[in-house]
């Protein structure tokens, strides 16, 4: 998996190359439409689901994005993003060890507000700020976790701040390419449901999302 530091490095660096550059055309009232390719690492967690009892974590994975941006003025855009992956599933520590539960799909959406630096040619830097809110949901549990009375792993939406950085290249008059790194801290309630689908527990988690893309997108 891409590291997420090493992701951010290569923005800051491609924010440094172009530093000393000129203005790159974007309109007020401009509309974008595009999606990326993406790793997405939830960093996610519960507290112990008994006392003394396993965490149960999530591992990142590769997914897909859509996103629209429109620019409010020519330095100032709001973008919208929606992302899912499916995630691995399963218990850290405890009397249970690393036991594989089976996967379950995040799906995770932001709303930034981007300030594009003014550069020379076609690139384009830019910083964000805004909200994000996370979906713990469609989960497919192993053998193993029915074991334990295990059947079904989901959240309601949790939401938090989240932060965002990228670099994008207009390639021609309407196309855009764009490396884009976002990351946020969120913290909710993991409801685990047994084989009557009747929710048997409710453990608190924390997730510090990480959101690195590649794509493209078209401007209208």
């Amino acid at each position: 998996m891409v590291s997420a530091i090493g992701a951010v490095a290569i923005v800051l660096a491609a924010l440094a190359v172009l530093g000393t550059s000129r203005t790159v055309e974007a309109q007020a009232g401009e509309w974008r439409l595009g999606g990326r390719i993406l790793t997405l690492d939830m960093n996610a967690e519960t507290d112990p689901s008994f006392d003394n009892g396993p965490l149960i974590a999530f591992d990142g994975d590769l997914g897909l994005s859509v996103h629209t941006t429109h620019f409010l003025t020519e330095t100032l855009a709001l973008e919208l993003t929606l992302a899912s992956a499916r995630h691995d599933v399963s218990t850290l520590g405890g009397s249970l060890g690393d036991l594989d539960l089976g996967t379950a799909w995040f799906t995770h959406s932001t709303a930034t507000l981007q300030y594009r630096l003014s550069l020379m040619g076609p690139w384009q830097p830019y910083l964000g700020l805004g909200i994000g809110g996370t979906l713990v949901h469609n989960s497919t549990t192993s053998e193993a976790a029915r074991v334990f009375d295990v059947y079904g792993i989901s959240s309601d939406v949790v939401t938090g701040i989240v932060g965002q950085a990228g670099v994008a290249y207009r390639h021609g008059r309407r196309w855009i390419v764009s490396l884009d790194v976002k990351c946020g801290d969120a913290s909710g309630t993991l409801r685990i449901k047994g084989g009557d689908d009747e929710t048997t527990a409710r453990l608190d988690f924390e997730t510090r999302p990480w959101m690195i893309g590649l794509g493209a997108a078209y401007r209208f």
